[in-house]
C-alpha cells in the first residue's frame, strides 16, 4: 500500500470500517442486542425518559385546564344570559298586571260615572220622599204609648231637670216658713195627737212572749 496514494489510502480505511461493522453486527445478534433505531425514534435527548413524561404530563393537565376554564366560561355566560331572560319575563309579567290594574281602574270608573248619571237622570231625593211621606201619613199613637207619655212624659231631657236656677232660688216660690218648721212625729215639742212611735220591747218580755207561742 503506498502511503502517499490518496485514493488507496483512503479506500483501505472504508474496507477496514467496513468489515469492523459488519464483525460488529455479528457480536450484537448473537447477544440480542438491538443494532437498528426504533420507528418514533428522532434524535438524542438531553433529558431522562422520567423528566419528559413528567413534561407530558403537565402539558395534558395544562390542556385539560384550558378546556375546564372554556366550560366554565361558557356556563357563566349561559347563566347571565337566562338571567337576562328571567328579568324581561318578569318585567313583561309587571307590565301585564299594571295594564291589568289600570283596564279594571278605567272600567270601575266607567260603571260609577254610569250611576251617577243615572242617579242625576231620576233625580230621586230619599229625604223630601220621606217628608212628603210623613205629611201625607201622619203617625198616631197607640193608646198605650199615650198613657205613658202622660204618666212619665214623652221624651226630652230628664237629667237635671228639677235642678234649681238661679231665678227660682231667688224668688222664694213654694218655701213655707211654717211648714219647714214643723216637729218630726214622736220628738218632744210635736202638737199633741200625734201617734208617737212604739218602744222595743225588753229582753223579758220577748223571751216570755217567745214562750207564750
Amino acid at each position: 500500500l503506498d502511503p502517499n496514494d490518496d485514493f488507496k489510502r483512503e479506500d483501505a480505511f472504508y474496507m477496514q470500517a467496513f468489515r469492523a461493522a459488519e464483525e460488529a453486527e455479528k457480536l450484537l445478534k448473537k447477544h440480542g442486542i438491538a443494532k437498528t433505531r426504533p420507528a418514533d425514534y428522532f434524535a438524542e435527548t438531553a433529558k431522562s425518559d422520567d423528566h419528559m413524561e413528567r413534561v407530558r404530563q403537565k402539558l395534558l393537565n395544562d390542556q385539560a385546564s384550558a378546556e375546564a376554564s372554556e366550560r366554565a366560561k361558557k356556563q357563566r355566560e349561559i347563566k347571565k344570559y337566562g338571567k337576562q331572560v328571567q328579568k324581561e319575563v318578569l318585567a313583561k309579567r309587571q307590565a301585564e298586571k299594571k295594564a291589568a290594574i289600570e283596564s279594571v281602574k278605567r272600567r270601575r270608573k266607567g260603571v260609577q260615572q254610569q250611576l251617577r248619571a243615572t242617579d242625576d237622570a231620576l233625580d230621586f231625593d230619599v229625604d223630601t220622599f220621606h217628608t212628603e211621606r210623613d205629611d201625607q201619613q201622619p203617625h198616631q199613637k197607640s193608646a198605650k204609648r199615650a198613657k205613658k207619655d202622660a204618666k212619665f212624659g214623652f221624651g226630652g231631657k230628664k237629667r237635671m231637670a228639677r235642678k234649681n236656677t238661679a231665678e227660682s232660688a231667688a224668688s222664694g216660690k213654694g218655701f213655707s216658713q211654717r211648714a219647714n218648721k214643723k216637729p218630726f212625729a214622736g220628738t218632744p215639742g210635736a202638737r199633741p195627737g200625734t201617734r208617737k212611735p212604739a218602744k222595743r220591747p225588753g229582753k223579758a218580755a220577748r223571751q216570755k212572749s217567745k214562750g207564750r207561742s
